[in-house]
């Protein structure tokens, strides 16, 4: 769980005056932090069987007699303050909800109800994707909370997911098993030139020595299979060892050797290096894995299918239709970005969160219905130096998403798509609101 989710729980529990004070105010805002503590240790804020998700995070927030302030909690906290006070401009959520719900390890059965599972939700396992729910009666309001420190600070993304799970289907097979196979060679290209005298991998000895990898070709699809699935024995910084594909090796100071009982101080990250620098795309050459996700794209079949699932998964467009609780009980789902930080003496700046409602959101892609999706690449955010690409879904002429193809971290899995509206689309959004308001909302 998120620590701001913690946060966002015990200030939801606290008046609206109280908040908006300590929004600007130091000393209330110093206060308001073992307040906040309280409540979300308190019996309002309720977890699923066990209190794993609480009780985790009551002991991550909970400050120690003799403790100096921890400046990250803090922040977390003010954006925390920006989120909950964002919530109370919503008329529906303008007062204190009778209770609160984390989501985390197991939800509470008063709202497992709105709980999808992998099947129902797309592929996704958390494709109702509230942080936290807050109950008002019979209404139940899910938020799902992201934060940032400033108003001009870029918004996190709201979705990461693996390229391969927009390539299901039996008549995908073929251009999975195509990407698969461009993906191994890349890689085992990437590892045999690790291993030439003076690379990175030039004295790998654990597993497969560089000497028999360089035998081998990875241009033939048995010898790159065989170098690709190849795995090492990583000493963790607990003595522990652990198998770790080779590809996902940050540097031969991690591998296990005879005697050896810990890491050093600091592990080099040599071939973590060299695999991310063979990702980069220079001037107007895509990086050639790149852009064989590129050319899979570029059959307008698959571009659309991937741009439809993108809008419904970053968007949550068919949440109310897969929620069939409407004879219990009313759900609501918010998206609510909180913005705030501290100096490094306390003091507090929270800006103004911004939200989104989902019925705000599903007006407006009303409204584009018939305009057709599409993922354009954006050579210019691209550029080089990083070990991604960069699209713009548009709906017709508008821009909605902004889209990054990335690796974070571990090669040998697909790459993942991130994503985050556009002021566009934001904007266009607010117009949603503005309709809702006028129907008594």
């Amino acid at each position: 769980m998120e620590l701001s989710e913690a946060f966002y729980a015990g200030l939801s529990l606290v008046d609206t005056k109280t908040l908006k004070k300590a929004a600007s105010d130091k000393e209330a805002f110093v206060e308001l932090y073992d307040v906040a503590v309280k409540n979300f240790a308190g019996p309002l804020v309720k977890d699923g069987q066990g209190n794993v998700t609480k009780n985790s995070g009551v002991n991550k927030i909970s400050v120690k007699e003799g403790q100096s302030p921890n400046i990250k909690l803090y922040n977390d906290m003010a954006a925390a303050l920006s989120a909950v006070i964002g919530t109370r401009a919503i008329k529906q959520l303008s007062g204190i909800p009778e209770a609160v719900y984390l989501t985390g390890n197991k939800w509470n059965s008063d709202v497992q109800q709105f709980q999808i599972d992998v099947k129902e939700g797309f592929g996704m396992k958390d494709y109702n994707s509230s942080d936290v729910i807050l109950r008002y009666g019979n209404t139940y309001a899910g938020i799902s909370l992201k934060k940032k420190p400033t108003v001009t600070s870029a918004s996190p993304t709201m979705i990461n997911n693996s390229f391969n799970t927009f390539l299901e289907g039996k008549d995908l097979q073929g251009l999975q098993t195509k990407i698969n196979d461009i993906r191994m060679a890349f890689y085992a290209n990437v590892i045999k030139e690790a291993c030439l005298p003076g690379g990175p991998l030039g004295d790998l000895s654990n597993g497969m020595s560089a000497a028999e990898i360089l035998r081998l070709n990875p241009n033939k699809k048995q010898d790159a299979q065989k170098i690709f699935n190849l795995k090492v024995k990583r000493l963790k910084a607990d003595g522990k060892t652990e198998n770790i594909p080779l590809i996902n090796l940050k540097g031969t100071d991690e591998i296990e050797r005879g005697g050896t009982t810990r890491l050093p101080m600091k592990t080099r990250e040599d071939f973590r290096k060299f695999v991310n620098q063979k990702l980069y795309s220079t001037g107007n050459q895509v990086n050639p894995l790149f852009q064989a996700f590129l050319d899979a794209m570029s059959d307008p079949k698959v571009s659309n299918m991937i741009a439809e699932s993108l809008l419904n998964k970053v968007l949550k467009l068919q949440l109310y239709d897969v929620l069939e609780t409407w004879g219990k009980s009313d759900f609501e789902f918010y998206l609510v970005e909180g913005v705030g930080q501290v100096s490094t003496k306390l003091m507090p700046t929270v800006s103004a969160a911004n939200t989104k409602s989902l019925h705000s959101i599903m007006i407006t892609m009303v409204n584009l219905a018939k305009l057709p999706a599409s993922l354009v690449f954006d050579k210019t955010k691209t550029g080089t130096g990083a070990a991604r690409v960069n699209f713009t879904l548009l709906k017709g002429k508008y821009k909605i998403l902004d889209i990054v193809l990335r690796y974070k971290g571990n090669f040998f899995s697909m790459p993942q798509f991130l994503a985050t509206t556009t002021p566009e689309f934001n904007k266009l959004v607010k117009q949603g609101d503005e309709m809702l308001k006028g129907v008594g909302r």
